[in-house]
Order: structure tokens, then C-alpha cells, then sequence
């Protein structure tokens, strides 16, 4: 039986019935007489005998609500405290969109970090730095996150963590969506070397079929997926926004808490043969400094096409 949540004043699902065939949208109005099966489903809707007289308008309206009781006995309705409502019109498909939330508070979730466009062996000239950690006291949460930093020698510093996602259709194109949630405490509005040390640090969510990976392309470190170039996305990538927050520059800095999203943006992807894709987030540098930063959560949700 396959389920679709639905939200609401109180928590509802609806069910589709079991069939021994695949169910679709033509299946469930191929009829105008809906059989009864396992259980599951309402009792055949009997036919008006010929003998009865009705007027045209009474014809249309018996055939109107036979049409929405056969429609509404092949859903089976089941909410907390035995309170059954629909609240909107539930589409017809098998292909349901699936989000994943990985939080961090928890550990790394299986995520690494890495680091691109920069020159190999420079690690330590560059100050590269990613672990779990937990997230600054005045944050008062409470909470750890996966930590980030480097200084951007280069102009064109990509910083990331990845993470593997699975359970999805082997071999499939799936366009994904993002929203995550970052700790920043660069200011909005300053100047920076370079850039600015907020808008010019682009964050990034992407994902891939291939392990997203930095690999070496004449002296530097370059990412074998296209992440797209600083503030630009790319066909891997999408812009969710930058590192800065809402203090003022010139005001004594602070860490916050700021949730960024693709809206409407999203990635296509074809998960491999096991049904897994790669997910990952970065920022793409234009300020010739150090840049530091947490991620706290990361959810995204990918739509079957």
C-alpha cells in the first residue's frame, strides 16, 4: 500500500488500495463500477433503474455524485483521533517526491569535507580546516555542526562537504531542490580584499551521479563536476545564497543562524544503477581572505521525472 502524507490542521494520510496490477490514474476511473477488494474498498455503486422518471437537472446531479463516490471510495482515509478530512485535491501519481534532511547535531551523517581551486600542496599556506564541531557559545544551542575554513589565496577558494543519499529508483532522472541551514558572523555590506567577505562568498547545493572530488589539473586542485564559476552556477550546482548576515558592517560582529534555499532553482540528476546520487554544499570564494562558517542541516528533495 503506498502512502502519501498530507498536511494539515491535524495529521492525515491517504492510502491507495491494493491492486494486483500496477496502480494509475486510468485505473482508478477505467470503470464506472468499482469493485469491492481485500477489504479495502467501498461496495459497488448499483445502477438507477429505468423505470425511475428524472428530470434532466436531477440526471446530471445523481451522475455528478455517483462519479465522486466512485473516485473517493477507492482512497481509504485514516487520521489521528478519527478525524477524516480532505483537504485539497491529492494528485495521482506513484512518483511521490522524496525529501532527505541530513542534521548534523547529530554527527557528520557519513558527509566529508574538501577543498578545490587552489594549488596542491598548499594546505597549509591556505589554513584549510573542516571538522564536526560544536557551534559557538553565543549561539546558545547547544548543538555541533560540520565546520569549514579557509583563506582564499587564490581568489576562487571552493570549500564543500559531500554526503551520499540512497533508497531511490536505480538509473532515473531526478530534479533536486535545497534548503539548508548555515552559522555565519560576517557582516553585511563590508569591503573586502578581493570582494566582499559576505556577498562576495557564494554558497552553493549541488548533486551528482559521480562522487563530487577534487582532482589534480596541472598544478591545482580542480572538482570533476561542474559547480559552476564564483557567483554563477553551474549544470551541477545551484546558488542558495552567500555567507553574510543581517548585522550591519561597522557593528560588533556575532554569529548567527541563516537558512538559505534554491527556491525555484534546481539540479537535474540521474541516480546509478543502486539508486543512490551524491548531494553536496560549498562556497565559492571571491574574497581574498579567511572565510569560516558551520552547516548545520542540509534537506533536499528530489522530484522523479
Amino acid at each position: 500500500m503506498k502512502s502519501i502524507e498530507a498536511s494539515g490542521v491535524f495529521p492525515t494520510v491517504i492510502s491507495f488500495a491494493a491492486y494486483d496490477d500496477e496502480l494509475t490514474c486510468e485505473g482508478l476511473y477505467e470503470q464506472k463500477k468499482i469493485q469491492k477488494r481485500d477489504g479495502h474498498m467501498g461496495q459497488s455503486i448499483a445502477p438507477v433503474p429505468s423505470s425511475v422518471s428524472m428530470s434532466r437537472a436531477e440526471t446530471r446531479e445523481l451522475s455528478e455524485a455517483r462519479d465522486l463516490t466512485i473516485s473517493m471510495t477507492s482512497l481509504t482515509l485514516r487520521t489521528v483521533g478519527s478525524l477524516a478530512f480532505l483537504a485539497g485535491i491529492v494528485g495521482c501519481s506513484r512518483d511521490d517526491a522524496q525529501t532527505f534532511r541530513l542534521d548534523f547535531a547529530a554527527g557528520p551523517q557519513g558527509w566529508v569535507a574538501g577543498f578545490a581551486d587552489y594549488p596542491a600542496g598548499q594546505e597549509d599556506f591556505y589554513e584549510l580546516e573542516a571538522d564536526w564541531r560544536a557551534l559557538p557559545d553565543s549561539l546558545d544551542s547547544g548543538r555541533s555542526a560540520l565546520y569549514i575554513s579557509g583563506n582564499n589565496h587564490s581568489d576562487d577558494l571552493w570549500m564543500y562537504y559531500k554526503g551520499r543519499i540512497g533508497g531511490l529508483d536505480a538509473n532515473r532522472l531526478y530534479r533536486v531542490r535545497f534548503n539548508l541551514e548555515i552559522a555565519t558572523a560576517v557582516p553585511r555590506g563590508c569591503v573586502g580584499v578581493g570582494g566582499a567577505p559576505g556577498e562576495d562568498v557564494t554558497v552553493k547545493a549541488g548533486a551528482s551521479t559521480d562522487e563530487p572530488d577534487a582532482v589534480l589539473d596541472g598544478e591545482l586542485l580542480r572538482m570533476n563536476v561542474d559547480k559552476g564559476q564564483q557567483t554563477n552556477p553551474g549544470p551541477n550546482a545551484v546558488v542558495v545564497g552567500d555567507v553574510a548576515n543581517s548585522v550591519a558592517c561597522g557593528e560588533s560582529p556575532r554569529w548567527e543562524l541563516e537558512q538559505l534555499s534554491s527556491g525555484a532553482e534546481s539540479v537535474d540528476v540521474v541516480t546509478d544503477r543502486s539508486g543512490s546520487v551524491w548531494l553536496f554544499v560549498g562556497t565559492d570564494s571571491g574574497f581574498e581572505a579567511t572565510t569560516s562558517l558551520y552547516y548545520t542541516w542540509v534537506a533536499a528533495t528530489l522530484e522523479p521525472l
